[in-house]
């Protein structure tokens, strides 16, 4: 406990700042200890007591005077009546939500810090909620969070909150729950009761549909914390019928997506010198929002007239560019009342402007991002007092600060302190020749010395000053010092600001003289007149009488302010007359209010509209900055119409800059357009400055704009472009010295879309050049013209119109006119002209009328279209909302209040994409699908996905929803609402419904099995998601549990349909759920029977879990359970488990398989099957057991049945006679009989086809067909081949590395490989040794191993090991120059997607992505018998049109089927008939089959007793050991198989952001155990494993880790490998510009995978005529003589040249139509 002063043991008060204390009764104590008398304190038992071994008091109060014990440290103890308790200490939080910001302090709340206050700070969700007057935080403002509520002691402890060690030891959290939980399944916890028990079910449902489709895992760490994750899942709970927009929005500021996407500290180019990361950029197109392909808004597949071909959404392109949108997210601090363990996990992220990428972004429709935004050079004059104008309040200061905030106009006299000046002599030049003359000094500089002494190196210094002499002379001077020097003492000046060309300095010496002769005192000041204040600037202030201070000082009845955290002006506003300020303004920064009546002066800032700024001009202008004044200037071409720049002003001829001093700046911090700069130094009878030469002396600093900014000048300039083979564009500048993103480096560029994709790439052409890098360097000319000379048609308009405008009626009112004869309030186009022009012009604005989903009204553009022209080619000029050109501000005065503003555009930026995506008219279909997928059916007909569609997009389904675009609300009312989901006929269709989710099925039987937990606790569970492969925040990958694609082999994919959740209903989660939910009906939630719950309950005796099912099925109904209450129970639970759709013979197969009590019946006890004993746990005596005999198995742990013919009395509980040499079971009394019976009926319940489905059964009154018609063995021999998927895709150019120059072909080397790699390289020092290589063969003689590899090293060096250089999914050879759009060779699709490279990947053929598995065509192809198994889950390379793959679990190989061994006739007559349902017969052959080879391979497994290799626990490892085991089988004739097939999965290889080296040691470690194991088996010369991957990774890195790329490098071992074969070939150099440079670190692969499977498919034996079959595009891919895997005698067949063909077109889409692509 914090002992707060002597004698004061509970911290403080019993108050609000303080909550009861809580103790723990305990039996010892160790730490000193309170005793206190019953009257001395009142402890008050917690209601509802939870916690199997403790007693929770709260203590309510205590009387004064009681003193604490000495040398109290963490805990203490408090004695009460003989009952020792320990102090728990608890945590205080307070309501923080939306409505309700807290007003509390650091320091009233835990956890938390100095300085993290408990409220939020302002974010894009709660800036509409802040509040004022928190004792924390910026100027006491507060700002709520989604959901924040205080704790409530009498709710108990339930949850821990992580925090630091200071506050309160982290393992506390755990010990002082009320009840135990899993650390790591805490954050499941709210969600998962909340579905059980909460009444709002279908918001949970729809909550959980969408976490599908944007989910989220655990890679990202921080798992046992609670707040953030929650915060996640509440994103979808609380807009689960809002918009599908501010579900996008706000996942993409969710912290969590952050990390998982790997876009949190995403940098541009230009801030890190390295790609930005495109994993978010891909995923959030792809699966959040457009999909793969263009749809109808009926869900059909729009094909490419020409090829036949899907048209894809987006390409490589889009990518890299959408990447560099998602720059820039950091996540903000710590703050109090929230968990604390690195990195705050619930606050929208920030985006820091300086780390945005600031180039031009091209869209998906053929225009940029930003298009249909105003320009910002045509804001209207005084816009900052327009209608909607937005002010944001910053307190007490500005965000200038202080260095504008503390100006303050006083006399200064700027003599040093105590001493006296007098004049010693007359001035004197101080070293230059001509005192000042133009060939020298810019400014003549003087000096003076005096009588007095001064310090050496002692003085001051001042831009600007007056001398005051005794004799009252005056006199200006400027940069005045005073020094102490070896020679005396003086002062030096400059008599003017600027050179005086001409001017005779002997005057100004006479002058001097004349006014200040020797012996004359003086003093220094800063005004011309002592003790009178200097002119200053000033920040803008409103004077009271004007409407802005009315509108942002929000005055109350007393007239004191009550600033609002944000202000908008409801309508258009004037300056007063007297307001000069306010008329000079071309723009507004800091807004300082001054209050009337207190005078307190506070501050906002106005935020400008959203508009953007064109990324080329032809009106430059050169901006110029210095930060001293003999520093080099910087400079930067700047457009004219830009309003950052302050302004330089010069006499006329002058060469040195006067920056714009306080008397010529309106305010201060103050921006102008370049006109109104020369404006203002005209009025000063001079000029804008020219250029300064570096070396001159000039003084800008100390101007309105601060010092260090930029000043306009009058010096023009022009940009020029370099454009690269692809036609990226950088953008040039000679003058700019200071902007790091116009250097030409290789990111700093963007995509035009360049006319009929024509670019310059002729150096020769008019205005170009050879460049430096590469590609040509363009002069460019930028024009404007109109787009249209009449009114154009809303078609033409909406095609033609890309530039913005601002609102001609509130924005642009009184300055525009609508277009005579044209109806403005009504038509679909109108026209609007300026005042004084009455033709249509580049200054018209016209108006579309927009539909009233997206908001009705007016869209405006301007009638005016920009083209840069450059080469001969030209592009419409791009758009971007960040400053790009000649607005760069890398530091100065106002650099804060600058990066408030860039913030604000890069969140302009952001919500830009966010429309842009979200709008686009993929996402209706696509969500509509998706979202029916998930709660209907399957396979929507094409009308049900229009009409779902049509409701999101409109808004309206039936009169429901918002009527606004993205409307969940009206598109769920059409998901559940329409004909097609509440037709009763659709049930019997075999094709409707679906697969049901495990997750859903567990949930249902909780919440109508009635779970009532022990002592009113939540429940968890342990492990759910490896029991039954789905959980909340466990979801395997960001494609979520399933393949919205996927088609299990028979019915369904014979009927050209779709199942996604079925691919969960593989033996490892079908029997995982099926073993959890028989737990459930026997001991409640718990672990036993591997049951869903905790291990840690079974400890308890008279516990068995976390809770039982309380519902009772026999509906109270008394006495033995007749024929007659057992149809009634199953009436019931049909009701509840299958929504009364129970066949008839599924209802007959569960009653012939239960107990109906008539008779005792007698049986023999001993009847134990072989191999088992047994174990008496009781004798009975005629009474009832809890737990009766059981046949264990002899010298095993958990295996058991019940005595043979007690199976059907259901085994717990059953009665056992005794007193007999025979005992025999009885059955038991009525109670437990009916509870028996009861529990029999629930467990057949959830193993019918009803329960795991969603239509009509409709039996067919048939036995299922046999399901394997292969051979059972054919005498050919063994051999196995072993395929492991690195997935995530390997970054393999780490695996595989050039040796050193001199080993190497230049350009390529290990030198090279560092430069390119940057931070991803290893360095030589830790690789060793290299490996030898054929030069011949390779661009080097030598090449590098992962140091991680070192087994896989040594195999290759003895012979047992090869290396596949530079291999990925191919069609055809192809080469950089083939990703012309004019090229006629065919790339894979959507290169670089998981979903579509994986199935490439493992089906080997990129023209077909229907095509089946190359393990199953191999299997297919084989004669004899052949096996394939999957590991764990499905994998697309073991499916066959033919031959069903056996899934192993990766720990247990395979285990039976818990129900099966209690129920076998039950479920076997469930499963003997075949289903018309497409759905029923799927799940019921998949588990018939399951359960018949888990029958017999199980106890194959069972009996060998595993294998001698020590595998370790890797995944690797476990997999490679169940395969070890399978192969023994074969070997020890227990198993037929001429040739197995095992398909293996290790994740963690999506390394975004990380690295995967601890991966790789693994399976190195775990092949060569493998190797060991095999070698003791005599099979390694039978069997090959082989890795792939999704695809390479780029060789250049990205912010964090690296990015999806296309051709990577991998390894195949196996005994008969050729000695040290390296195939295919490696890359000639990894730089960029060669043959297989694809761009952006992209190796194109040098030849397909078949160049790897090719060699393995002929040592496999698969006949030659079987080969084009297998694979289909191997003829494009030619072995050279060095592409040999094995030995001489198994070289691998030549294919038939391949015959030149066009493209095959892809079949058309059959109806049903095939749902959107695989989503893995």
């Amino acid at each position: 406990v914090k002992i707060a002063a002597p004698g004061d043991c509970l911290y403080g008060k019993l108050d609000e700042a303080n909550p009861p204390l809580y103790f723990r009764n305990l039996t010892a104590a160790t730490v000193p200890i309170l005793h206190v008398a019953a009257e001395e304190a009142v402890l008050t038992p917690l209601p509802g007591q939870r916690n199997l071994d403790e007693e929770i008091r709260i203590l309510t109060s205590l009387t004064g005077g009681v003193e604490c014990p000495d040398n109290t440290d963490k805990f203490y103890f408090l004695e009460q009546g003989g009952a020792l308790y320990r102090y728990d200490r608890r945590l205080r939080l307070y309501n923080n939500t939306f409505d309700s910001p807290t007003l509390k302090n650091v320091n009233e709340t835990t956890p938390g810090t100095e300085g993290a206050c408990p409220a939020a700070e302002r974010n894009i969700l709660n800036k509409d909620s802040c509040v004022f007057g928190s004792p924390c935080g910026a100027d006491g403002e507060s700002c709520g969070s989604r959901g924040e509520a205080d704790n409530d002691p009498l709710l108990g402890n339930r949850y821990t909150i992580r925090m630091h060690s200071h506050q309160k030891d982290r393992l506390d959290s755990m010990s002082e729950l009320d009840s135990y939980y899993q650390i790591h399944n805490g954050k499941q916890l709210p969600f998962h009761n909340l579905v059980v028990f909460g009444t709002d079910q279908l918001r949970y449902r729809i909550a959980w549909a969408l976490y599908q489709i944007i989910p989220i895992a655990e890679d990202i760490g921080r798992t046992s914390e609670i707040d953030g994750w929650n915060q996640y899942v509440d994103i979808f709970i609380a807009n689960a019928f809002g918009n599908y927009r501010d579900v996008l929005r706000e996942v993409s500021y969710s912290p969590i997506m952050g990390r998982y996407l790997s876009f949190r500290e995403n940098q541009a180019y230009s801030v890190f010198g390295n790609f930005p990361d495109q994993n978010y950029a891909r995923e959030v197109m792809q699966l959040f929002s457009v999909g793969l392909w263009h749809m109808r808004m009926d869900g059909s597949e729009i094909l490419d007239n020409a090829t036949g071909l899907h048209t894809p959404t987006y390409t490589s392109r889009d990518i890299v560019n959408f990447a560099r949108v998602w720059t820039g997210f950091q996540e903000r601090g710590f703050r109090g009342g929230r968990e604390a363990m690195g990195g705050n996990l619930v606050d929208p992220m920030i985006i820091r402007a300086d780390w945005r990428d600031a180039f031009p972004k091209t869209d998906l429709t053929g225009g940029y991002i930003g298009d249909g935004y105003p320009e910002c050079g045509d804001l209207p004059a005084r816009h900052f007092l327009k209608a909607g104008a937005h002010y944001t309040y910053t307190g007490e200061a500005s965000l200038y600060g202080s260095v504008f905030d503390d100006v303050a106009a006083a006399a200064t006299d700027l003599t040093p302190e105590g001493m006296t000046l007098t004049i010693k002599g007359t001035t004197q030049c101080n070293g230059y020749t001509n005192c000042g003359g133009e060939a020298n000094s810019p400014i003549a500089r003087y000096r003076v010395y005096i009588e007095q002494t001064a310090a050496v190196g002692g003085g001051t210094n001042t831009a600007e000053a007056w001398i005051h002499g005794s004799n009252g002379a005056v006199m200006k001077i400027h940069k005045v010092a005073i020094w102490g020097h070896l020679s005396g003492t003086y002062f030096y000046y400059h008599p003017f600001q600027d050179v005086m060309p001409g001017y005779d300095y002997s005057l100004h010496v006479a002058e001097f003289s004349d006014k200040f002769p020797p012996g004359t005192n003086i003093t220094v000041h800063n005004t011309p007149v002592i003790g009178q204040a200097p002119p200053t600037a000033h920040h803008y202030t409103p004077p009271a009488s004007s409407p802005l201070y009315a509108a942002l000082c929000n005055a109350d009845a007393d007239g004191r302010c009550q600033h609002a955290a944000e202000v908008t002006l409801p309508a258009g506003i004037d300056c007063e007359a007297d307001d000069a300020d306010c008329q000079a303004l071309d723009t507004l920064g800091a807004v300082k209010v001054v209050d009337a009546v207190s005078g307190a002066a506070r501050y906002y800032m106005y935020d400008p509209p959203s508009c953007v700024r064109m990324a080329l001009f032809g009106d430059g202008q050169l901006t110029m900055r210095k930060h001293c004044g003999w520093c080099d200037p910087e400079y930067q071409c700047t457009s004219r119409r830009s309003m950052s720049p302050g302004a330089a002003c010069c006499h006329a001829g002058g060469k040195s800059a006067k920056a714009l001093r306080p008397k010529q700046c309106a305010v201060l911090g103050e921006g102008m357009f370049y006109s109104t700069a020369a404006g203002r130094c005209a009025a000063e009878g001079q000029a804008l400055c020219s250029v300064v030469v570096g070396g001159e002396w000039t003084n800008l600093e100390n101007t309105c704009s601060g010092a260090n900014t930029y000043l306009w000048t009058s010096q023009p300039c022009a940009l020029q472009i370099r454009v690269d083979g692809e036609g990226q564009v950088n953008v040039l500048s000679n003058n700019n010295t200071d902007d790091p993103k116009l250097a030409p480096a290789l990111g700093n560029n963007f995509y035009p879309h360049w006319e009929g994709g024509v670019f310059p790439t002729d150096p020769s052409a008019a205005g170009c050049s050879a460049a430096e890098a590469g590609g040509v360097t363009c002069d460019i000319t930028v024009t404007t013209e109109a787009v249209f000379t009449a009114l154009p048609s809303k078609a033409e308009a909406e095609a033609a119109l890309a530039i913005g405008a601002f609102d001609p009626t509130v924005m642009l009112a009184g300055e525009y006119t609508c277009a005579e004869g044209v109806d403005c309030a009504a038509a679909d186009v109108v026209l609007y002209h300026p005042n004084a022009a009455a033709e249509i012009g580049t200054a018209s604005i016209i108006g579309i009328a927009r539909a009233a989903a997206h908001g009705g009204g007016y869209k405006y553009f301007v009638n005016r279209r920009e083209t840069v022209r450059a080469g001969g080619a030209s592009f419409r000029n791009a758009p971007t909302f960040i400053d790009l050109t000649g607005e760069y501000f890398s530091g100065g005065d106002t650099k804060n209040a600058r990066e408030y503003l860039r913030t604000r555009a890069a969140e302009a930026e952001t919500e830009a994409v966010l429309d842009h995506l979200v709008t686009h008219a993929n996402v209706p279909p696509f969500l509509a699908r998706l979202m029916i997928q998930r709660l209907v059916t399957s396979n929507p007909s094409p009308r049900y996905i229009k009409a779902v569609a049509t409701a999101f997009a409109t808004g309206d389904y039936q009169g429901r929803g918002s009527g606004r675009y993205g409307c969940m609300h009206a598109m769920f009312a059409a998901v559940l609402l329409d004909r097609e989901a509440r037709s009763v006929t659709l049930d019997a269709d075999p094709g409707h419904g679906v697969t049901r989710e495990p997750f859903l099925k567990v949930m249902q039987v909780l919440r109508s099995q009635e779970l009532a937990t022990a002592y009113g606790q939540d429940y968890f569970f342990f492990n759910l998601v490896g029991k039954i492969g789905q959980d909340l925040f466990r979801s395997p990958s960001v494609f979520g549990f399933y393949l919205p694609s996927y088609a299990p082999s028979g019915p369904i994919a014979d009927a050209g349909l779709v199942s996604p959740e079925a691919e969960l209903s593989i033996v490892p989660r079908l029997f995982g759920l099926l073993d959890g939910l028989n737990s459930m009906f026997d001991y409640g939630l718990s672990s036993l029977g591997d049951g869903f719950g905790a291990t840690h309950v079974s400890s308890h005796p008279t516990v068995h879990g976390e809770g039982e099912l309380s519902f009772d099925p026999s509906l109270g109904q008394s006495g033995y359970p007749t024929r007659e209450t057992v149809g009634a129970m199953i009436d019931e639970l049909d009701v509840l488990l299958t929504d009364g759709r129970l066949s008839n013979e599924s209802r007959q197969a569960i009653l012939d398989n239960v107990v109906i009590y008539e008779e005792p019946v007698t049986v023999d006890l001993h009847a134990c099957d072989a191999g088992y004993h047994l174990e008496e746990h009781c004798d009975c005596d005629n009474a009832v057991c809890t737990m009766g005999d059981l046949c264990r198995k002899t010298g095993g742990s958990g295996n058991w049945h019940p005595p043979r013919g007690c199976e059907r009395w259901s085994g717990k509980p059953y009665a056992v006679h005794a007193g007999t040499s025979t005992p025999c079971c009885n059955k038991p009394d009525p109670v437990h009989a009916m509870k028996a019976v009861s529990d029999i009926v629930r467990k057949l319940m959830v193993l019918t086809p009803e329960f795991h489905t969603s239509n009509l059964r409709m039996p067919t009154g048939s036995a299922r067909a046999s399901q394997d018609g292969k051979p059972i063995d054919g005498g050919l021999g063994y051999k196995a081949v072993v395929a492991m998927m690195l997935d995530g895709g390997a970054d393999s150019y780490n695996q595989l590395i050039p040796g050193d120059e001199s080993a190497c072909t230049a350009p390529l080397s290990f030198q090279q490989y560092t430069a390119r790699r940057g931070a991803n390289a290893i360095p030589v020092d830790l690789l060793g040794a290299p490996i030898q290589a054929d030069p011949a063969q390779q661009p080097c003689s030598e090449f590098y191993v992962h140091y991680n590899l070192t087994n896989i090293k040594a195999m290759f060096n003895d012979g047992d090991a090869a290396f596949f250089a530079n291999i990925g999914n191919m069609i055809e050879p192809v080469t950089r120059q083939d990703r012309s759009r004019y090229s006629t060779k065919r790339f894979p699709r959507h290169l670089g997607a998981h979903n579509m490279m994986q199935r490439f990947k493992q089906n080997l053929d990129a023209t077909d992505t229907g095509a089946k598995g190359v393990f199953g065509r191999m299997a297919e192809a084989m004669p004899g018998r052949t096996n394939i198994y999957s590991m764990d889950t499905y994998h697309k390379i073991a499916e066959s049109d033919t031959i069903e793959a056996t899934i192993l679990d990766k720990r247990r190989g395979l285990s039976k089927l818990a129900p099966y061994q209690a129920h076998p006739a039950a479920i076997d007559q469930l499963l003997e008939g075949a289903s018309k349902s497409h759905f029923a017969e799927t799940y019921g052959s998949i588990l018939q089959r399951a359960v018949g080879i888990t029958e017999e391979l199980a106890d194959m497994l069972s009996e060998q007793g595993g294998v001698g290799t020590a595998f370790g626990s890797h995944r690797a490892g476990l997999q490679l050991n169940v395969v070890s085991q399978i192969i023994k089988l074969r070997k020890d004739g227990q198993r037929l198989a001429d040739r197995d097939l095992f398909a293996l999965k290790v994740g963690g290889f999506d390394t975004h952001a990380h690295f995967y080296d601890d991966s790789l040691t693994s399976i190195d470690a775990s092949l060569a155990k493998f190797k060991e194991e095999m070698v003791s088996q005599g099979v390694w010369q039978d069997v090959v494993v082989v890795t792939i991957s999704d695809f390479g990774r780029s060789i250049t890195p990205n912010s964090a880790g690296t990015d999806h790329a296309w051709g990577g490098n991998y390894f195949a071992v196996g005994g008969s490998i050729k000695d040290q074969a390296i195939l295919s070939r490696y890359p000639p150099s990894l730089d960029v510009g060669h043959d297989l440079d694809y761009g952006h670190g992209i190796m194109i692969p040098h030849a397909g995978y078949e160049l790897m499977w090719n060699p393995i498919v002929h040592w496999f034996g698969i006949p030659v005529e079987a080969w084009a079959t297998v694979l289909p595009n191997a003829v494009n891919f030619p072995p050279s003589t060095g592409d040999h895997l094995f030995e001489a005698d198994s070289l691998p067949l030549t294919p038939s040249p391949p015959t030149p063909s066009p493209p095959t077109p892809a079949p058309p889409t059959p109806t049903p139509p095939t749902p959107s692509p695989p989503t893995p």
